[in-house]
């Protein structure tokens, strides 16, 4: 059963400026983007058959904009369980509903199929996101940065090493054959 009134739930738990300004000119432009016969909006079944025929990316922003809700909930999800920004994943929604249509069936296509091709690229990118992000903080609490104008004084193998990449050998291996022989100087 449909909800009545109110925000969708997903919607209602992120920042409403941050939502709004993701979704401004999607919907400030909704109505240019919907296509109509005989007076109705066209059904997204049709409009999937209707691109699979002639890869036309007007059936694409027909599907998006006429559901905009429906693929804004999509990307709430993610935004919600991975705090990224949703400004930066509104391109992904595109993406993902194109990818979705070019692989479905179009006699039997669902909302919630192309919902969940929308959900799951979107889901790919921000568990990319967030390990650059959770790398790029390792790194810093290390006190490392790379590429900094400063790079002579880092050395690269006792950062890797930090990191969990491989382990740095305790002797000098320019210096000595063996580590068990002593080094001369």
């Amino acid at each position: 059963m449909a909800r009545k009134g109110g925000k969708a739930p997903y919607l209602a738990m992120m920042e409403n400026s941050r939502v709004r300004d993701a979704f401004a000119l999607l919907t400030a432009h909704k109505e240019d983007y919907i296509v109509y016969e005989n007076g109705k909006p066209l059904d997204y079944r049709e409009a999937v058959r209707r691109y699979k025929e002639t890869r036309d990316e007007k059936w694409i922003m027909h599907i998006l904009a006429s559901n905009l809700g429906y693929f804004a909930n999509a990307l709430a999800k993610v935004v919600a369980r991975y705090g990224v920004a949703p400004e930066d994943y509104v391109v992904l929604v595109y993406e993902g509903l194109r990818r979705s249509m070019e692989k479905c069936d179009a006699s039997r296509v669902r909302l919630s199929y192309l919902s969940t091709g929308v959900f799951m690229l979107c889901r790919k990118e921000a568990e990319h996101e967030v390990r650059r992000r959770a790398q790029e903080a390792s790194m810093s609490n290390a006190g490392w940065t790379v590429g900094d104008d400063d790079d002579e004084g880092i050395d690269l193998d006792s950062l890797l090493a930090q990191n969990g990449e491989y382990e740095v050998p305790l002797y000098d291996e320019g210096a000595c054959e063996a580590p068990d022989e002593q080094c001369q100087d």
